[in-house]
C-alpha cells in the first residue's frame, strides 16, 4: 500500500512538488518552534540592554547635575528668572528627547522605565513647567521641540501619582479608626 502510493506519487511531477512543499513547510514550522524561546530570550535581553543605556543616560554626572542645578534654582524661589539655568533646561530636554526615542523603538520597556525613574522626572518635570510658566521666563516653549521628551515627562507625573495613590491606599489597610 505505501509502496503503491510512493510510485503514484513519484510518477506525478504535481503530486511531487506538492510533497515537497508540504515538506519544506514542515521543516520551516519545525524550525520557528525551536527557534521562538531563543527569540524571546533575545528580545528580552535587548530589551535590558536598551535599558541599560538610558539608565546610563539618565544616571550620567552631566544629567544628574544639570536636574539638580534646576531642581535647587526652583527651591531657592527668588523674584528673577534665573537665566543660567536655561541652557541646562535645554539640554535635560534633548536627553530625555533621545531616552523618548529609545522607548518608541522598542529598545526600553515603558513601564519599567517610569517603575524606576518615574518619581525623578516628575520632580524635574515641576520644577521646569514653574520656570516655563512665569511672566519673565527665558524658556516659553521649551516642551515645543521636544515633544517626544514632553509625553515622556507627562507619562512620569501620571505613574509617579499612581504609585502615591496605591502608596497611600497600602497605608490606609494598616492605619487603626
Amino acid at each position: 500500500m505505501i509502496r503503491e502510493f510512493i510510485l503514484q506519487t513519484l510518477g506525478s511531477p504535481s503530486l511531487v512538488w506538492e510533497a515537497i512543499q508540504a515538506l519544506a513547510t514542515l521543516g520551516a514550522l519545525l524550525f520557528i518552534v525551536l527557534e521562538l524561546p531563543k527569540l524571546k530570550r533575545e528580545i528580552a535581553l535587548h530589551k535590558v540592554e536598551g535599558l541599560k543605556y538610558a539608565t546610563e543616560q539618565l544616571q550620567a554626572p552631566d544629567f544628574q547635575n544639570w536636574s539638580d542645578l534646576v531642581l535647587v534654582r526652583w527651591k531657592a524661589g527668588g523674584d528673577d528668572f534665573p537665566s543660567e539655568i536655561a541652557g541646562e533646561i535645554a539640554a535635560i530636554f534633548g536627553r530625555l528627547d533621545f531616552v523618548a526615542k529609545l522607548i518608541q523603538l522598542g529598545f526600553v520597556d515603558k513601564s519599567l522605565f517610569l517603575y524606576i525613574f518615574s518619581a525623578n522626572l516628575y520632580s524635574l518635570e515641576r520644577a521646569i513647567a514653574n520656570f516655563e510658566h512665569r511672566k519673565d521666563s527665558q524658556i516659553p516653549n521649551i516642551r515645543a521641540p521636544h515633544p517626544a521628551a514632553y509625553s515622556l515627562l507627562k507619562d512620569a507625573a501620571k505613574a509617579s501619582q499612581a504609585k502615591t495613590r496605591k502608596a497611600f491606599s497600602r497605608l490606609d489597610k494598616y492605619t487603626p479608626r
